[in-house]
């Protein structure tokens, strides 16, 4: 049976060690390593079973080396990623996953449960990823359908989609071929000689009618002859739809004139419309004028003795100095204790930086 490999990388060298002498004694293949740098190069190159990575670094960030690792598909399919981290915050996660993270281990860290997890990991069982991210359709329409009832009241977001989906090369002939499809036979008859390249140039020329046309103006829908034979309206009417209201005073400009105004022009008013109103904006924002700030007055003021202050620094420091010793390589033999000495080494020095300075300081 082929013993399962690891590589563990984290810059903190009591952490790494506990946590390999414990795979170590579980059977495992460990390999050590210290920086981003080597964890990425030497994963790539070896493909272990698991690849075991501290979520902090004083240098790079780990999101960013399991990307790059993610994004070659042999190491994506021969080894699974898992990173011990104190944020687990849902977008986080939702990073982790995209970046190709198998898990995402909160700390402090129940080493039975990491062990576990490691092996059903390295063993290639199904572990739930961090977060469900749905990867984005690619190519074409791909059978989704586009709800134009989405874009009759925020015009904003949908002229620019509507472009693209008019522009890239979306209407093809089979496009078309599924819309006569679709349609009525007796309806469908009379555009079978239609082009994708036809249907594609009246769908840009409608939208610009359509955009161009002010609310309620009736001179450009559609009329009676434009349906059919029978002098009957068979397309739906949109003089009611809400056709670019929020584009600016610009969009409500009538194509009457020659065709002047198009898809280009309402939207560079549409940018100098949310400019000009950022502007505005900001404009209200740095003139206003602070909130009055005043101290405490003298009898809602507590008194600080100074020697306090200086016993509270000197325990401060000696608790400092003993967590520092706690982390030293082989002073801890658990990982949960050892995350939370790190915790507290924190909370010291963050004490520290927020005491005024000694007299013999300034």
């Amino acid at each position: 049976m082929k013993t399962a490999s690891i590589i563990i990388a984290d810059e903190n060298e009591g952490r790494r060690n506990l946590l390999a002498n414990t795979f170590e004694r579980e059977g495992f293949e460990v390999t050590r390593l210290s920086t981003l740098g080597q964890a990425e190069a030497t994963a790539v190159a070896v493909r272990p079973d698991v690849l075991l990575m501290e979520g902090e670094w004083s240098q790079g960030s780990v999101l960013d080396s399991c990307q790059s690792m993610s994004s070659q598909p042999n190491f994506r399919s021969a080894t699974r990623v898992v990173v011990l981290s104190r944020t687990t915050a849902p977008d986080f996660l939702a990073s982790a996953a995209m970046a190709g993270i198998a898990e995402v281990i909160g700390k402090p860290v129940d080493m039975n449960q990491l062990v576990a997890q490691i092996q059903r990991h390295a063993s290639k069982q199904f572990v739930p990823p961090p977060a469900d991210v749905s990867a984005p359709a690619s190519g074409g329409f791909s059978g989704q359908r586009f709800d134009v009832g989405m874009t009759m009241n925020d015009s904003q977001w949908a002229l620019p989609m509507l472009r693209r989906l008019v522009e890239s090369g979306n209407v093809d002939d089979d496009f078309v071929a599924s819309i006569l499809d679709e349609m009525p036979a007796s309806e469908g008859e009379g555009l079978a000689s239609v082009s994708s390249s036809s249907m594609a140039e009246m769908l840009r020329l409608a939208l610009n009618r359509l955009v161009g046309t002010a609310p309620g103006d009736d001179t450009n829908a559609p009329s009676g002859n434009a349906s059919g034979g029978d002098g009957s309206s068979s397309a739906p009417s949109f003089k009611n739809l809400n056709k670019g209201a929020t584009l600016g005073e610009g969009a409500t400009s009538s194509l009457s004139g020659g065709m002047k105004s198009s898809m280009e022009d309402i939207l560079e008013r549409q940018a100098e419309d949310i400019a000009n109103q950022v502007e505005r904006e900001m404009d209200g924002i740095l003139s206003e004028e602070p909130d009055y700030v005043s101290l405490l007055e003298r009898e809602d003021q507590i008194p600080v003795d100074p020697e306090t202050l200086t016993l509270t620094r000197l325990s401060t420091q000696l608790f400092l100095e003993l967590m520092e010793a706690l982390q030293r390589p082989g002073a801890l033999s658990d990982l949960t204790l050892l995350t939370q000495v790190e915790d507290a080494n924190r909370m010291a020095i963050d004490v520290l930086e927020a005491l005024p300075a000694s007299e013999e300081e300034e």
